[in-house]
C-alpha cells in the first residue's frame, strides 16, 4: 500500500500494528536515500508497502463483495483519488517550480518528462524503458525517481478490484474459498517472471507492475487463515519476520540482485507480521509505540517529500550525512503539514465523500493542473534561455551519429549491424572498436576517414570493455554475457575484414570501479590486442584520459543562465589511478609489433585546475564523454598518428607510446 493510504479511523478496522509497519517501512526508505551507514538495503521498505497494500485492499474488496454482492468501482477509485492525488500533485508542482530555478535548461528536460509520467502514474514504465538502475548512485539525480512505486500502486488499484470482482462472478458462493488458489497462481506466475527478468532485463523486473504483482498477491494471501499453527510458532514467527526485515535492510545493497529471490525476505516477513497480528510484547511495542504511529500516519506525505528535498538540496550543495539527515527531518515537517492541511481536509471533505463522481472529477482536474505546470515549465525552459544557455544545451545534447542510427549497441544487444561510414567503397578500412568512450572519438575519426577517402567501420557497445575479461554489469545486475559475446564476434569480424587499422579504447576506470582489478583488466587487454596482432591487424590503443571528479556541465550551464564567467567552473582530476592503468597498457602491448599506444592525458589539461570550456568549445557532455564539437578539435591532433599507421605501418614497429604536444 502507498504509505499511510488506508483509513486510520476505527470504523475502518484500524490496526495499530499496520500503522507502525508503515512507519518502519517509510523510515527504512528515507534512511536508505539519506545514505545512512548500514542501511544499504532500506529500499525494501517499498516491498513492505506493496504487501500491506495487497493485504488491506484484498480484505476490503472481499468484505464489500461478500456483504453487498458487488464491488462499487466508482466509489473505490474515488476513495483512492481523494487520498492520493492531492498530495502527489502538490509534490509535483512544488518540485517542478523549484527545479526550474535550480537546474540548468539541459537538466530540466528529463525531469519534466518524468514529472509528466509521474502525474499520469506511468513513470515506472518510463524508467524501465530507459533502463534506469534505481540502486545505482548515478541514477539518483531525478527528483521524481521515487514516484515509480506510486505508479505501480496505482496500476494495482486499477486492476485488483476487477480481479476480485471476476472471482466472485465466476464462483458464486465459493469465491472466498477459491481466491487463495487464484492469488497463489498470480503470485507464482508473477514471481517466475520476476526471477527471469532479474537475470535478463533487471530494470523491467524492478519497475514493472507484472513482476511486482506477486508481492501484492502474497499480501492478499495473508488475509486467509491456516488450518493449524502451534502457539509457540505463532509467537516466534513475527519475531523472526521482524528480524528478517532488519537484516535485509542492513545486508542488502546496490550489488544485490533485486527483486529476484532477495525480495522474498521483505515480502514474506511483512506477510507474516500482517497475518499473525502479533501480541508478542517486543514486536508489538516496536510497531505500536507513538513514534512508529506518527511516522505511519504521515508516511505517504513523507515518502512524497523526502526524495525531492534530498535531490534538490544536493543540486545546490555537497551534502554530508548530517546535511542529509537535516533534509530528511525538514521533509518530515513538510509531510506533517501536508497531512494536516491537505490530505485529511480533502479526504474527508463532505462535498466529496458521498459523491464518487465529484471525487473522480477532482482527480481529473488535479492531474490536469500537474500536466499544465509541466507544459508551462517546458515552454519557459525553451523560450527564456540566454544565447549562451542555448549553446551549452545544444552542445551537450548532440551525440555522435552512431547513437541515432543503431550502430552503437545498448546493453541487451549482442550483434552489431553493418555500420560503414565515410568512403564506403574504399579499399582502405579503418575500424573503431570499444565502448561509449570509443564512440566519443567517432566524429574525429570520421573526419580523418573522409579526408583520406577511407572506409570507417564502427563497432561499439555500451559499458563493454575491450579487455577480454568477464564483467558484472550493475545496470543488468548479472554477468555481462552480452558484452563477452559481442566482443568475441566483433574481433572475428575485424580479423575477417583485414582492415588497415583498428582504433580501440574503453572507459577503463568504470570497470575498475565496478570490481575489476588492474591486473585482470590488463591481462584481458593483452588477450584482445594479441588476437588482433596475430591476425596481422595494425592496432592503435587510445589511452582513456582521467575524467573530471565532478560534473563540469552543470556548472557551465548554470553559469550561462545567470551570466557568470565560465572561469568559475574549473575542475580537478584524480590522476593517482592513471599510472597503474598506463603501466598495464604498456605491459599489454609489449612485444606486439602491430600495436601502438596514444596518450593525450597531459594535453587535455596540463594544469592542476582544468577548464571544461576550451577555445570556445564545451569539453564534456556529461561526467566522462567528450562533446561532438570537442572531439572534432582532436582530429588534427590524432591524424598524423593514424596516417602514419595506415600508410607506412612498418616504420612504427616498436615505437614508444606517443603523446601529442600541441596544447589545447
Amino acid at each position: 500500500m502507498l504509505p499511510g493510504s488506508q483509513s486510520h479511523r476505527p470504523s475502518d478496522g484500524f490496526r495499530a500494528d499496520i500503522e507502525g509497519l508503515r512507519g518502519i517501512a517509510v523510515l527504512l526508505v528515507v534512511l536508505y536515500h539519506a545514505r545512512v551507514p548500514f542501511m544499504g538495503g532500506g529500499f525494501i521498505g517499498v516491498d513492505i508497502f506493496f504487501v500491506i497494500s495487497g493485504y488491506l485492499i484484498t480484505g476490503l474488496l472481499i468484505r464489500e463483495a461478500s456483504e453487498t454482492g458487488r464491488i462499487h468501482f466508482a466509489k473505490f477509485y474515488a476513495r483512492r483519488a481523494r487520498r492520493l492525488l492531492p498530495a502527489a500533485s502538490l509534490t509535483i508542482l512544488v518540485t517542478i517550480a523549484a527545479g526550474y530555478f535550480i537546474y540548468a535548461a539541459y537538466e530540466q528536460l528529463p525531469i519534466i518528462k518524468t514529472a509528466i509520467t509521474a502525474a499520469l502514474y506511468s513513470c515506472n514504465i518510463y524508467f524501465a524503458h530507459h533502463a534506469t538502475d534505481y540502486l545505482a548512485p548515478d541514477a539518483k539525480t531525478n527528483p521524481f525517481l521515487h514516484m515509480w512505486s506510486l505508479a505501480v500502486e496505482e496500476q494495482f488499484y486499477l486492476v485488483w478490484p476487477l480481479v476480485i470482482w471476476l472471482a466472485f462472478r465466476a464462483w458464486p458462493g465459493k469465491a472466498v474459498r477459491r481466491l487463495p488458489l487464484l492469488l497463489g497462481a498470480i503470485a507464482v506466475a508473477s514471481f517466475a517472471a520476476c526471477l527471469w527478468l532479474t537475470y535478463t532485463a533487471q530494470p523491467w523486473a524492478f519497475f514493472s507492475s507484472p513482476t511486482r504483482a506477486w508481492e501484492f498477491a502474497i499480501g492478499g494471501l495473508a488475509q486467509f487463515g491456516v488450518r493449524r499453527v502451534y502457539p509457540r510458532i505463532c509467537a516466534a514467527l513475527p519475531v523472526l519476520a521482524l528480524l528478517a526485515l532488519i537484516a535485509g535492510s542492513a545486508v542488502f545493497s546496490a550489488t544485490t540482485r533485486f527483486p529476484g529471490f532477495a525480495a522474498l525476505v521483505p515480502v514474506l516477513g511483512s506477510a507474516v507480521l500482517l497475518h499473525f497480528h502479533t501480541r508478542q510484547q517486543g514486536v508489538r511495542w516496536l510497531l505500536e509505540n507513538p513514534a512508529s504511529q506518527f511516522l505511519g500516519r504521515v508516511s505517504y506525505s513523507w515518502y512524497l517529500w523526502h526524495w525531492p528535498v534530498l535531490v534538490l538540496s544536493s543540486a545546490l550543495w555537497t551534502l554530508t550525512l548530517t546535511d542529509r539527515l537535516v533534509c530528511a527531518l525538514a521533509s518530515l515537517l513538510m509531510a506533517a503539514l501536508t497531512y494536516q492541511l491537505l490530505e485529511n481536509p480533502i479526504r474527508f471533505h463532505p462535498a466529496l465523500m458521498g459523491h464518487a463522481w465529484r471525487s473522480l472529477a477532482m482527480a481529473v482536474c488535479v492531474t490536469g493542473i500537474s500536466l499544465s505546470a509541466c507544459a508551462a515549465t517546458a515552454y519557459l525552459r525553451h523560450h527564456l534561455q540566454t544565447p549562451r544557455s542555448r549553446y551549452i544545451s545544444a552542445t551537450i545534447a548532440a551525440l555522435p551519429v552512431v547513437y541515432s542510427d543503431g550502430c552503437h549497441l545498448t546493453y541487451t544487444v549482442s550483434a552489431s549491424p553493418d555500420c560503414s561510414f565515410a568512403d564506403t567503397a574504399s579499399k582502405t578500412t579503418v575500424v573503431l572498436f570499444g565502448d561509449s568512450h570509443a564512440a566519443q572519438w567517432f566524429p574525429a575519426i570520421e573526419r580523418i576517414a573522409n579526408e583520406n577517402h577511407w572506409r570507417l567501420v564502427s563497432l561499439t557497445k555500451s559499458a563493454c570493455t575491450i579487455s577480454s575479461t568477464p564483467i558484472i554489469d550493475k545496470a543488468l545486475h548479472k554477468t555481462y554475457t552480452e558484452c563477452s559475446d559481442w566482443r568475441d564476434s566483433a574481433l572475428k569480424r575485424i580479423a575477417a575484414m583485414h582492415p588497415a587499422l583498428v582504433i580501440l579504447t574503453d572507459y577503463t576506470t568504470l570497470y575498475l570501479s565496478e570490481g575489476l582489478s588492474v591486473p585482470e583488466w590488463g591481462s584481458g587487454l593483452r588477450t584482445t590486442v594479441s588476437r588482433l596482432n596475430d591476425a596481422g591487424v595494425q592496432t592503435l590503443l587510445l589511452h582513456d584520459p582521467p575524467a573530471p571528479e565532478e560534473d563540469p556541465d552543470t556548472c557551465l550551464a548554470r553559469a550561462a543562465r545567470i551570466g557568470r564567467s565560465f572561469a568559475t567552473c574549473t575542475y580537478r582530476r584524480d590522476l593517482t589511478a592513471d599510472a597503474p592503468i598506463q603501466a598495464a597498457e604498456r605491459q599489454a602491448v609489449q612485444g606486439l609489433p602491430h600495436v601502438q599506444r596514444w596518450n593525450i592525458t597531459s594535453d587535455l589539461c596540463h594544469r592542476l585546475a582544468c577548464s571544461p570550456y576550451e577555445n570556445g568549445t564545451v569539453v564534456y557532455r556529461d561526467t566522462s564523454h567528450f562533446t561532438v564539437s570537442f572531439a572534432l578539435t582532436l582530429a588534427p591532433l590524432l591524424q598524423p598518428e593514424v596516417d602514419a599507421m595506415v600508410t607506412d605501418p612498418r616504420s612504427l614497429t616498436s615505437r614508444p607510446a606517443k603523446s601529442i604536444s600541441a596544447h589545447l
